[in-house]
């Protein structure tokens, strides 16, 4: 099925996600490149968290009862700057 493809997909990438944050030295989150409107480390974090949320509404919506515990997981904050302890926690 579709749906299983997609979060065998989603599932890599969260572990390439964790692993590379898991890289990142400490302290790293205030980084960014030195382009004008970089985001910093922090920034970028905080944003993928936010798209892999939007993953999981996707799917909760689509399984509802089996995925019935991600309705708790909308009760936590993305969307802003984290350090990588924070990032890895939230995954």
């Amino acid at each position: 099925m579709i749906a299983e493809s997609l979060m065998a997909k989603v599932e890599e990438q969260i572990e390439r996600l964790t692993h590379l944050i898991a890289m990142l030295p400490e302290g790293a989150e205030g980084w960014a490149p030195p382009v004008a409107g970089g985001w910093t480390a922090g920034m970028l974090m905080g944003h993928l968290l936010d798209c892999l949320a939007g993953f999981c509404a996707v799917f909760q919506a689509a399984f509802p009862e089996r995925l019935a515990h991600f309705e708790e997981l909308r009760r936590l904050p993305v969307n802003r700057a984290r350090t990588a302890g924070e990032a890895l926690e939230a995954i």
